[in-house]
């Protein structure tokens, strides 16, 4: 059963934030090699591995200052984005 909301079994769910179109993450790293082997989905930036650099994964997902998402009635917004996030919740509906 695919992970949804209405899925008990789930561990987690990653909600779209409310009419986001941030596209799909590019990668920063160069592709990882090691004695001729391909790590495939890991990027390399001064040495450090990043797992998931090179997967497509969708930016829609991700909270910029100003965005919401909503879910069961719930709405989260990020006001402010930082080391401390602040964040407004509401119920709607």
């Amino acid at each position: 059963m695919p992970a949804t909301v209405n899925n008990p079994t789930s561990t987690g769910v990653y909600l779209k934030v409310d009419g986001a179109n941030h596209g799909s993450h590019q990668p920063i790293g160069a592709v990882l090699k090691n004695g001729g082997n391909t790590y495939f989905g890991v990027g390399v930036v001064d040495g450090v591995g990043i797992a998931g650099d090179y997967e497509p994964w969708d930016l829609n997902h991700v909270m910029y200052p100003g965005e919401s998402i909503t879910s069961n009635g719930i709405k989260v917004t990020l006001v402010k984005g930082g080391d401390n996030d602040t964040v407004r919740i509401e119920k709607v509906g």
